[in-house]
């Protein structure tokens, strides 16, 4: 939604700024009550001052558009683009922005990213980085997903995974990386992939029961919001350095990882493996 509005401001010349209860839920914590620039770089280099001088215009209408200047130009260069291409594309690129991490924010991924014991690997050890070259993600979204899409088994995760190796076999590297909301996800597939001899990672997080659902998120104990949340950003930037992709884009998160391969990482031509039952870009 926030890209939409990052849309709306470059058409009518605004320029966008983080709402003082933008990420409010998420991204407020004991140390930070700032919403999203608790974890972000700011939009812009316009002080709170100046903020306040202004006419200021709610973000309000959610209608996904694609500056025309970006229109122009993608259709200039590849007419058969249709709208929902457009749009995810657009979608790419304002996340790619929206989300540059500030220094905090960096400074917490990488200790979590060092820190012994945190990830598995099968066979012990300390999980590489970057994961090994021809790694396989998978992100498995559970949860109060349910609600908006039909949630994918763990199970058509690991048959896409086994379909991959089958049909390329030396495109991988026999590594499965997988990220989830949800512990058991996390520890099928893992029984999955060790059966089959191949080498399976995951990062241990505290995870909600079946997956993260809205209503628990209170729940957290006192001081435990932002690690959590910069666990789950950790999944994200490892599934990063993957090279292959399983998922939905029916999940928000899974878009994440399709969007920003092709954005913050030079993976936009490797494969991403759709296992949900969408016909569109769900936006």
């Amino acid at each position: 939604m926030i890209g939409t509005h990052l849309a709306h401001a470059m058409e009518t010349n605004r320029i966008l700024v983080w709402g003082r209860l933008t990420c409010n839920k998420f991204a407020n914590t004991n140390e930070c009550n700032l919403g999203c620039p608790c974890l972000f770089k700011e939009l812009s280099n316009c002080s709170k001052t100046d903020i306040d001088k202004w006419d200021t215009v709610g973000g309000s209408d959610y209608h996904p558009i694609v500056p025309d200047v970006f229109r122009h130009a993608m259709l200039g260069e590849l007419p058969s683009m249709t709208e929902e291409e457009l749009r995810y594309w657009w979608r790419a690129q304002s996340v790619g922005y929206l989300m540059r991490f500030n220094n905090e924010t960096v400074r917490d991924l990488r200790e979590m990213r060092n820190l012994d014991g945190l990830q598995y690997i099968s066979g012990g050890g300390p999980v590489p980085f970057p994961l090994p070259p021809g790694t396989v993600n998978a992100h498995i979204r559970h949860g109060d997903k349910f609600t908006e899409m039909v949630l994918v088994p763990s199970e058509n995760y690991m048959h896409a995974f086994t379909a991959m190796i089958h049909t390329m076999p030396n495109s991988f590297a026999r590594v499965l990386f997988v990220s989830s909301d949800d512990e058991d996800a996390v520890q099928t597939c893992r029984g999955l992939t060790e059966a089959l001899n191949m080498t399976y990672i995951y990062t241990k997080l505290q995870r909600m029961q079946g997956g993260h659902h809205m209503g628990g998120w209170g729940g957290m104990r006192a001081g435990q919001e932002r690690k959590l949340i910069i666990g789950h950003l950790l999944q994200l930037v490892m599934a990063l350095e993957a090279d292959a992709w399983i998922g939905t884009r029916g999940s928000n998160w899974n878009r994440l990882i399709d969007e920003l391969r092709c954005v913050w990482v030079d993976k936009c031509h490797h494969s991403y493996v759709e296992v949900g039952s969408i016909t569109n870009y769900e936006w």
